[in-house]
């Protein structure tokens, strides 16, 4: 996530000690084509080798042009994704997620993406391809399971049929591009107090964990049930920024609980779409 612009609007004007909402225009991922989000996550590209020369060049510059594509997308087209071949055993079950999670284990990554051996049909002029990518990203919790995708292709049968493939292999990146959303999140503050100006601060510089003690504090040892409310509320919005969205939900109960906020409608339904309540 990325902080874009930040501007004040005023919650209420009715007295200088009205609660004011500090708002954060956000790039927010999620999920692109193929349903993952790889953002801050390490990732391993393996193929399987048959030992049939013509499938094997194949699968390499298949997963060697989609790793450079995932390298585009997630880091700045550096070397980050390794490509690594494994010799196919015919009996192996390599969609099953033991497979997966055991050549992810052997790779140390986050995320494993496993090409296997192709089916390629020559023709005069040309080549069908078929062939499947199995996908299992150990940090989702909640799929925690191996998504299928088939790829079918067909190439000319030319000198540049390995860039082409290569090329096939960058696109096929493409599925699990990041979908970005520019996103406004209100955080709120009283101006005429130090400690929720240094916590407003913190939290706009993405300090989140000095913030959050400050608001924390709040809760615990301030009497009054607004202010308790508006840093309850902030710690939600403080949990939904760093992910932990069932944490976040419970701090927005505990806000609603103290005092009635007119922002918590907004962001509780962001966190409802998150948890898929």
């Amino acid at each position: 996530m990325k902080r874009i612009f930040l501007f004040v609007l005023t919650l209420a004007v009715l007295s200088s000690c009205a609660p004011q909402a500090y708002s954060l225009l956000y790039d927010m991922h999620y999920p692109g084509e193929a349903g993952f989000v790889l953002e801050n996550k390490t990732m391993s590209v393996v193929y399987l080798n048959d030992g049939r020369r013509q499938d094997t060049t194949y699968v390499n510059s298949l997963a060697t042009g989609f790793a450079k594509g995932l390298e585009r997308e997630y880091f700045n087209s550096e070397e980050a994704v390794p490509v690594l071949s494994v010799p196919k055993d015919p009996q192996g079950l390599y969609y099953t997620k033991d497979s997966l999670v055991s050549l992810m284990m052997a790779t140390d990554a986050d995320v494993l993406f496993l090409f296997d051996s192709p089916v390629l049909t020559t023709a005069r002029d040309s080549v069908q391809a078929k062939s499947y990518l199995y996908v299992y990203d150990g940090l989702d919790r909640k799929r925690d399971s191996v998504i299928a995708i088939t790829l079918n292709k067909k190439f000319l049968n030319s000198a540049n049929l390995q860039n082409s493939v290569a090329n096939f292999g960058s696109n096929v990146a493409g599925l699990f591009q990041r979908d970005v959303r520019k996103e406004y999140f209100s955080l709120i503050y009283y101006d005429y107090s130090d400690v929720w100006i240094t916590a407003l601060l913190e939290a706009a510089d993405s300090k989140w964990e000095e913030a959050m003690d400050k608001w924390m504090d709040i809760v615990s040892g301030n009497s009054n049930t607004e202010q308790k409310a508006c840093a309850a509320y902030n710690m939600a919005v403080g949990c939904y920024l760093l992910e932990d969205y069932s944490l976040a939900l419970e701090w927005l109960e505990q806000s609603e609980k103290f005092y009635p906020i007119s922002l918590s409608s907004g962001l509780k339904q962001k966190i409802r779409n998150q948890l898929k309540l």
